[in-house]
């Protein structure tokens, strides 16, 4: 007798089952291709509900990282943008100068005018690399004039701003060369000295020299 593989089979009526006879509450076992193929089918197919489950918590999974990255993009801008800020202010230090510290200066006179023996001259305009000197310059001088050229001079000059004022004396061995100033400072500049070395005979009248806290120090005496 040909057998039907299409339709599930089942218990002969009167056979006796494998194994013994049945319980009345014992279900036909049914066994063959159909039997695999069910389990198989079940184990397979995930629900609905799980595959709704999956794809939610993906999305939710997408939209975190795209939040998280533009959360990090956001704090380093934020940061390069505070560091930038920071690099740029200036150093409440370093912008204020220290009133009696000891520099370098050069600087110049300016037009000098000077009466007819050139022995009292005046500049309006005196300016230099350091703010603290700079003003209107009064200028007296003696000279003594010697044959062949020759000269030396001796001097006292004032050098005043609305802040203080620059006072002392110089000396020169001839009009048309260099002479040196030593200056006290008054005012906002008491307990300055100014050294400095005019250069007469370039137009502008330049000068050189040094800012520096205290006076000249006194020569020893000779051993």
């Amino acid at each position: 007798m040909a057998i039907d593989e299409t339709s599930p089979p089942t218990a002969t009526a009167g056979a006796v089952p494998a194994g013994g006879p049945r319980s009345a509450n014992q279900r036909p076992v049914r066994i063959g291709r159909w039997h695999d193929f069910a389990t198989r089918g079940a184990r397979a197919a995930p629900s609905a509900t799980l595959v709704g489950s999956i794809e939610e918590r993906n999305t939710i999974m997408r939209t975190i990282g795209r939040l998280a990255t533009g959360l990090a993009a956001a704090t380093l801008m934020l940061t390069g943008t505070v560091l930038g800020a920071v690099a740029q202010s200036p150093d409440a230090s370093s912008s204020t100068p220290d009133p009696m510290a000891a520099v370098y200066v050069t600087g110049t006179l300016g037009p000098v005018d000077f009466n007819s023996d050139g022995t009292v001259g005046t500049a309006d305009m005196v300016t230099s690399s350091d703010p603290r000197l700079g003003g209107v310059l009064t200028y007296v001088e003696t000279k003594v004039q010697y044959p062949g050229d020759i000269g030396v001079g001796a001097s006292r000059a004032e050098i005043r701003s609305d802040d203080g004022a620059w006072v002392g004396t110089g000396t020169e061995y001839s009009s048309d060369k260099g002479e040196t100033m030593i200056l006290t400072g008054e005012g906002a500049y008491a307990g300055l000295t100014a050294y400095l070395n005019l250069d007469w005979g370039t137009p502008g009248r330049p000068f050189t020299g040094i800012i520096f806290p205290g006076e000249m120090p006194e020569p020893p005496p000779l051993p």
